[in-house]
């Protein structure tokens, strides 16, 4: 027994290693994929606007794509998305629905106001009650973190955009499959929302990550080479 402990010993530094090795290689491989995603979204946000089709077999395409879309907003319906904060300042974003002749009605972020408004400023006034026509970028949802509440439409609580879930709670039928979110006020609009542009940067720790753990497995050799010096017999050279 107690001369299986150093080949347990050995087994057990050898997994580790193996461990650490593979983690830094992993980080290394989301890099090289989340550089060429990075690419691929500029690429998208500095082509000219494209007209948003009708049908949209492929959301994925049209993700971060710069658009125009023409149509009439549904003012009472809108849906204001929690928790997001500008500057600074505590706010929401508006969600309103654009219904248009020529395919389903599109959601559109139309901008961020804040939650303490003055009662001679709301944030929805002065909408041109007519056809409007906005220029954006086009989003496919994502999924939300761990940390974000879920939503609760029947409260009209949004923390996350769900496309079909708002449709739903709103009955406004079948939607477009992306959020347009919008970098221009048609004219008459007053100061809120405010457009958010949208930006192309993505977090990018991976190289970070990757050292982090290659360098854990540079100090476990260390330990182990260490380890084995200190048993080593005086006499031994």
């Amino acid at each position: 027994m107690v001369k299986a402990r150093p080949l347990i010993a050995a087994g057990a530094v050898i997994a580790a290693l193996a461990v650490l090795l593979s983690l830094g290689s992993w980080q290394m491989l989301r890099r090289a994929e989340k550089h060429v995603l990075i690419a691929r979204i500029e690429v998208q946000m500095q082509a000219p606007p494209v007209v948003l089709p009708a049908a949209i077999n492929d959301p994925a395409a049209f993700d971060y794509r710069r658009v125009t879309v023409r149509g009439r907003y549904l003012h009472g319906r809108e849906m204001l998305l929690l928790n997001r904060v500008r500057n600074g300042v505590a706010g929401i974003h508006v969600i309103t629905p654009l219904v248009r002749e020529d395919g389903p009605t599109v959601l559109v972020d139309r901008g961020w106001a804040p939650l303490a408004r003055p009662a001679d400023d709301p944030a929805f006034v002065g909408q041109p009650p007519g056809p409007v026509t906005i220029s954006g970028v086009a989003r496919v949802p994502v999924k939300t973190g761990a940390f974000t509440p879920d939503n609760e439409p029947a409260r009209g609580l949004w923390f996350s955009v769900d496309l079909a879930a708002m449709a739903a709670a709103k009955g406004i039928g079948p939607v477009a499959p992306v959020l347009v979110v919008a970098d221009t006020r048609p004219d008459g609009i007053r100061k809120y929302p405010i457009p958010v542009p949208v930006r192309a940067g993505l977090r990018d720790d991976h190289l970070q990550y990757a050292v982090t753990w290659y360098s854990l497995a540079l100090v476990l050799v260390g330990v182990v080479i260490a380890a084995r010096r200190r048993r080593r017999p005086a006499s031994e050279p």
